[in-house]
């Protein structure tokens, strides 16, 4: 599918996006140790790999220390050279950055996280250029296995960059608030559920 193809389908896509909001409580006092990945992931507790990531200016990283501790954030999944989902997707956070403002880097961070590993920093910083991004957003890579595992802690590993996850997934990780969103959802949606998220409250 072509790029302008892929714009066309938007509106119809972001009226089903805007129907998948999936709202992640943060785990309960009495939670069952037992629990599966599956169940942990759902309640936000299944931790975030400490894993080395280079971001689109060549910084190295530690995803969870430095972009993810105590902040919310938006993760969206995409690789550089793809055409189809992954530039509406970013399109959409773009009008969300404006949207938020100077708090984009200060209350708020987006993590574009690359499903392609190894990707170099120019390549990121590239894709990056096209939706005017400001201090606050990252887009980050690291190694395969890193990559694998973040994906995979993330509830977002598929084996195949082409079929990478389409969601948007919004943590407040300090109250273990983890929520999912098509990353077609349209902005002020998407607004709406960064803003809930940041203040704690259930969708």
């Amino acid at each position: 599918m072509t790029t302008l193809r892929c714009y066309l389908f938007i509106p119809l896509l972001w009226l089903s996006a805007s129907l998948w909001v999936l709202p992640v409580q943060a785990e309960s006092p009495g939670a069952e140790p037992e629990a599966s990945d599956a169940q942990q992931w759902e309640r936000g507790v299944l931790p975030i790999p400490d894993v080395i990531v280079v971001d689109q200016n060549g910084r190295k990283l530690r995803f969870y220390t430095d972009l993810v501790k105590g902040k919310t954030i938006a993760i969206n999944f995409f690789y550089p050279t793809c055409v189809t989902m992954c530039l509406p997707n970013a399109a959409i956070l773009r009008n969300v950055q404006r949207t938020l403002g100077k708090r984009v880097g200060r209350d708020v961070r987006f993590i574009s996280l690359s499903v392609d590993p190894d990707e170099r920093p120019a390549a990121l910083k590239k894709f990056a250029q096209r939706f005017d991004v400001a201090p606050g957003w990252h887009f980050v890579s690291g190694n395969k296995a890193d990559t694998d595992r973040l994906l995979t802690a993330l509830g977002a590993f598929s084996g195949d960059k082409v079929n990478h996850s389409a969601m948007t997934l919004i943590i407040n990780e300090p109250a273990h608030y983890w929520t999912r969103i098509h990353g077609l959802t349209p902005p002020p949606l998407q607004v709406e559920t960064i803003n809930q998220a940041a203040s704690g409250a259930l969708l």
